[in-house]
Formats: structure tokens, sequence, C-alpha cells
């Protein structure tokens, strides 16, 4: 098959891939996403990755902001991440962090830049030893980001990159009843 990925052509993965790629992008799908997606597999296949255990009644899940617990001069994540092992070490096997990333408004929820922590919060490297002991997730804020953000400035600037990144308002769209709270 022209332009069918090697590994994918070995396997059903192919055709698993190529099924929900259709399902998402419909009639705009073309066969060049499944390269992409192979591309991808390629690229994480190589790093070393040990599957943590599955979710079951067995863990403890906390939900918090990264700068819950702090003390002067240290960084919030490693002010948490130490406290967590040392009073809960024992009991808590998962922590989801709320957003951790550079924001401009909304406690954290209008985000400038996915791929950098806050620091204010800390840095990658006390994620990466954060996740020595829990299990970590992370909050991603799919429905909105910061009028800052490269990604929203870019679309701004008609960035053909970006052009599918952002959903605009339908004109006909009533949005006279929608209200938000101020905080």
């Amino acid at each position: 098959m022209k332009g069918v990925p090697r590994m994918l052509t070995n396997h059903s993965l192919y055709t698993q891939i190529t099924h929900h790629l259709t399902q998402i992008y419909g009639p705009d799908y073309k066969e060049d996403y499944t390269d992409q997606m192979e591309t991808l597999l390629q690229k994480w296949k190589k790093k070393d990755h040990v599957p943590s255990e599955r979710l079951s009644e067995k863990n403890v899940h906390l939900i918090t902001y990264g700068d819950s617990i702090q003390e002067e001069g240290e960084a919030p994540l490693s002010v948490l991440h130490r406290f967590l092992k040392e009073e809960a070490g024992d009991i808590l096997t998962d922590v989801q962090l709320l957003p951790m990333f550079p924001y401009t408004s909304d406690d954290g929820f209008s985000v400038v830049d996915y791929r950098e922590v806050n620091p204010d919060l800390g840095s990658w490297e006390d994620i990466a030893e954060f996740s020595q002991d829990f299990r970590m997730m992370f909050d991603f804020v799919a429905n909105h980001m910061s009028k800052s953000s490269p990604w929203f400035q870019r679309f701004l600037e008609e960035d053909p990159k970006f052009a599918g990144y952002f959903i605009e308002k339908d004109e006909s769209f009533d949005t006279s009843q929608a209200t938000r709270p101020l905080s």
C-alpha cells in the first residue's frame, strides 16, 4: 500500500488508527494523518516507559493546586511533594495538579502555554521528582485559554498552522443569556 507506514502494515493497528482518524476527521481525513501518527508512535516507542499499575479501588487520589502548601524560599511543588511523601506517602497513590501552567487569570485556568510549568510553582524537574513517588495527572484546560497564549495570538494572525486550533462563535449564536460570575 502506497504511503502506508511500515510498522502499521504488519498489524491491525493501521486499520484501527485509520478507522479512528476517519471517524474524528470525517471527510477532512487525509492518509497523511495516519503517517503522522506513525511518526509519533515511532518516536514514543523508543522511550523508556514503565506502565503504571491500573486504577483500582486501592487508589487514593488527591486533587490539588500546586501551591496548596508553601514554605519560604522553596518551590511550592517541591514543598507539596515533600509534605505528601512524609504525611500521606503510605496512603496516597495519585496526585492530580490543577492547572500548573503559566496563566493570566481564572485561578490558573486561563493557560498561556501547556508546555511550561508555572515558574511560581517550580519546574519540570520538580514534576519529575514528584512522579517518583506518586502517579501524576495534570489538568488540560481544553475549553479555554489565555488571550495572551502564543497559540491564540498566531491564530489571530491567521497563521495557517494554527487555523484549526480554535472554534469561532457562529454569528447567529445568541449570547445574550450567557453569564459569567465576576470573581
